[in-house]
């Protein structure tokens, strides 16, 4: 695994301060609300898409999932067979790699989501639910009571499979295929994470802080990756 442009630690640490600082500054201002103003009709009290409707929870949904599940299976018997096929040990740990931002990267932003306690857009009194409209790092009302069930909409958990797509990003060789890699993250993230707004399921803040995270966990696994091999290949012998 090469050294590529931003896969060290510097960089690393350099675009978490520049992502931190922009989640706050986004953070303070009411863009989420009035973006999610539009998308909801006051009068019929619903959303731009029915959350149960079926032809758009299948394909935007369920079947990207799955689609992008294949792909990061598909990536771990790449890495699998490279043991068995010589022409394959080329892609070996770019296949691990893969595999790993797939399916590390929606699992970790779904367990953030367990412990942030925070509500949906469907969820909020503002659009006919019952909570009040909390920010991330506020406390809710003491008059206000919640269920046992804590809410689980922080981070956008259905984008991070499309925004994990950012390791094709570290997979690439050349300068210009860094620059096509960012299109299907970015394109089929936001897809992914514009629905879940269409619906109420999630504000334009979840799904930003949730493609920041997901780039920056893409770029610590490359960078760990990275180090564990070059040990590896001093290990062995020539």
């Amino acid at each position: 695994m090469p050294n590529k442009p931003f896969a060290n630690g510097t960089w690393f640490f350099i675009l978490l301060l520049i992502f931190t600082g922009a989640w706050f500054t986004y953070e303070i201002t009411s863009i989420d609300l009035q973006i999610q103003d539009k998308l909801y009709n006051t009068v019929s009290c619903q959303w731009m898409i029915h959350r149960d409707a079926y032809l758009p929870k299948a394909i935007f949904y369920n079947g990207i999932k799955w689609v992008l599940a294949a792909f990061g299976i598909g990536a771990l018997v790449v890495f699998i067979i490279s043991y068995f096929k010589k022409n394959l040990l080329k892609h070996r740990y770019n296949a691990l790699y893969f595999f790993l931002c797939m399916a590390l990267i929606p699992l970790t932003i779904s367990s953030l989501k367990a412990v942030t306690n925070v509500y949906c857009p469907w969820d909020l009194e503002r659009y006919g639910g019952k909570a009040p409209y909390v920010k991330v790092y506020d406390s809710y009302p003491s008059s206000f009571i919640q269920d046992e069930r804590k809410p689980q909409c922080f981070p956008g958990g259905h984008a991070s499979g499309g925004f994990a797509l950012f390791a094709l990003f570290f997979m690439a060789s050349t300068r210009r295929q860094r620059l096509l890699s960012l299109t299907p993250p970015m394109f089929i993230g936001s897809l992914m994470g514009g629905y879940q707004m269409l619906k109420g399921a999630h504000f334009l803040g979840h799904n930003i802080t949730t493609m920041f995270m997901s780039f920056l966990m893409a770029q610590g696994m490359y960078i760990l990756l990275q180090k564990i091999v070059e040990k590896c290949q001093k290990k062995t012998p020539n």
